[in-house]
Formats: structure tokens, sequence, C-alpha cells
């Protein structure tokens, strides 16, 4: 699943703690100290000014620092949403050999945008403030691209702690996407997720296919049926952690629809 620091004013995050202060590198002595008792006043004087000069550009520093880890670390946040991801790289889908479009429709079954925003944000919680996501239509809001090997599942059996290729591909087109971000004056890009390795696949006891994908934030099982045309079914997830350090979400993602040639090599 996709990686993902905190975002404009409407994808926040923590930032880094602040530099910590330290006046004096060493031991820390005060300024009488450094002069012996015949030290006059002009050279206590002399030292008084050179330690503020010192706070001064101390303090001048540490404001640059700052501005440039906010800078930084913003970018580093806008790319998610304004840049594609790595997990992302390549066109979208793309075509069949027939010209059909390869690009599925992920969706909610009973047209409800409320369960499928509840639902797309418990995916995201791995990598992304739930919460930063906003609403996503129950249909139009996920697009899909699957991709399975067609000989994984020709034999029937269920393959467990396999490490093949394949791909799921989603990109999620919440309310935000499509605007532009006041702070940074960029266009928002719907957010993507991404999972490039097989896990385990084969037949349930209902006799529909399971094909799991997994990577270090968690698995995303696709359960499915194919009319030969099309492949149709659900998609369901178990993170593995939390942004926020709550529990890992799981649950249903939403019902599924994609041309059947858009999925087998």
């Amino acid at each position: 699943m996709a990686s993902l620091c905190a975002t404009e004013a409407k994808r926040e995050q923590k930032m880094s703690p602040f530099l910590k202060r330290r006046f004096f590198e060493g031991k820390s002595v005060s300024l009488r100290e450094k002069f012996s008792k015949k030290d006059d006043l002009f050279g206590i004087s002399f030292a008084l000014k050179r330690g503020m000069e010192s706070v001064v550009s101390r303090l001048q520093l540490m404001v640059f620092l700052l501005a440039a880890a906010l800078l930084v670390g913003c970018g580093g946040v806008q790319d998610s949403r304004v840049g594609t991801s790595a997990g992302m790289a390549g066109a979208f889908g793309g075509t069949c050999a027939d010209g059909t479009s390869a690009v599925g429709e992920v969706y909610e079954a009973s047209n409800d945008s409320t369960k499928m925003t509840e639902q797309a944000r418990g995916l995201v919680s791995a990598t992304l403030v739930p919460t930063s996501l906003g609403t996503v239509p129950a249909r139009g809001g996920i697009d899909l691209e699957l991709k399975i090997p067609r000989n994984l599942l020709a034999s029937g059996s269920f393959l467990t702690g396999a490490s093949l290729s394949g791909k799921i591909r989603l990109l999620i087109k919440d309310s935000w996407t499509g605007t532009v971000d006041t702070t940074t004056k960029k266009t928002i890009q719907a957010y993507p997720v991404s999972i490039s390795k097989i896990s385990n696949a084969g037949r349930n006891a209902f006799g529909s296919y399971e094909v799991v994908f997994s990577d270090q934030y968690g698995s995303m099982t696709v359960t499915f049926t194919s009319t030969g045309q099309r492949v149709s079914g659900t998609i369901s997830y178990q993170n593995l952690i939390h942004v926020q350090g709550q529990t890992p979400a799981s649950g249903l993602l939403g019902s599924f629809s994609i041309p059947d040639c858009a999925v087998f090599y």
C-alpha cells in the first residue's frame, strides 16, 4: 500500500520534533566566571555583547532550519497527492487487445457514499490520516487495475505462502481530487494504493477464486468469479499498521467489476 508525512492544510500529519536549543557546547559556565578579578567592566561588557550576538545568530540559524524543515516536510507529503507514488509508476489500466478499457471499478453495492467513504478511509489508514481523505462516491470513486497470472488458478488448488508476481492498483478519487490546494497552488491528485505481490491464491469453499495481495502495510483479498467476459466480486483488506498508532483497520472495501481481458495474463 502506498506510502505514505502530512499533507497540505487539508492533509495534516505530525511534524518532526523541534530542534533542541543549546546555548553553549560542552560545559556551561557563566560569563562572569570567564573573567578573573582583574578583568574590568569593559571586558565584561564586551563579552556580554558578543554573547548576545551569538544568541541572535543561533536564533536566526534555528529559524532558517525550521523553515527549511517545514518546506521539505510539506513537499514530501504533497508529492503523495500531487505527484505519482513509486508504487503507481506507469500508465494506469491501459486497454485490452481489442481496445476495451482495462480499468475496472470498486463500488459500494448499496450505493451508500457514506459507507464507501468509511471503507476507503479504513484502507488508507495504514499510510494516511483517515480524515484526510475526503468523501468517496459510491460509484465512480475508485478505479481498479488487477493483474493475475492465468496459470495460477488453473489447477484449482490453493497456494499458500507464495510470492508470485501480480498486481492490484487503486486510484481513490475523493472530494479533494482535482481541486487546487490554496497553499501549494498545485492540483490534488487521486490517492494511490498499490500491492505487487501475491501471497495466497486458489478456490474457497464456495467455489469462488481468492487471491491475496500482501506487503508490509497489510493485505487485500480479492474474491471473485469470471464469466469469461467480466471478473466481479469483492475486495476486503487487513492492515498491519495504523498511521496514528491505533488498532489496524480491516473490513470490506467494496464490490468490483473489471473486464476479463484486463485481469489474466
